[in-house]
C-alpha cells in the first residue's frame, strides 16, 4: 500500500468507529481489485462515500455520491 492508501484506511477506520451499531451494520467498505469489480460493486450499492477523485467519478451516474476531503 502506498501512503495515500494507508491514510485513507486510517480515516475510514475513524469514520466507521463513530457510527452507532444500528448504522454500522448497514455500511460496508471495499477496495475493488479492478475496474470491473468496482463497477459491479457500484451497481449493487445504495451510495458512495468517496475520498478520492476516481471513486467520485466512477460513482457518478450510478448512485448518490458524498465526497470527503
Amino acid at each position: 500500500m502506498d501512503d495515500r492508501a494507508e491514510e485513507d484506511a486510517g480515516k475510514l477506520g475513524l469514520i466507521l468507529d463513530r457510527l452507532d451499531p444500528a448504522t454500522r451494520c448497514r455500511v460496508s467498505a471495499a477496495v475493488p481489485a479492478d475496474l470491473g469489480s468496482a463497477l459491479d460493486l457500484l451497481r449493487g450499492s445504495a451510495g458512495v462515500v468517496a475520498m478520492r477523485l476516481h471513486a467520485m467519478i466512477l460513482g457518478y451516474g450510478f448512485v448518490p455520491v458524498v465526497c470527503l476531503s
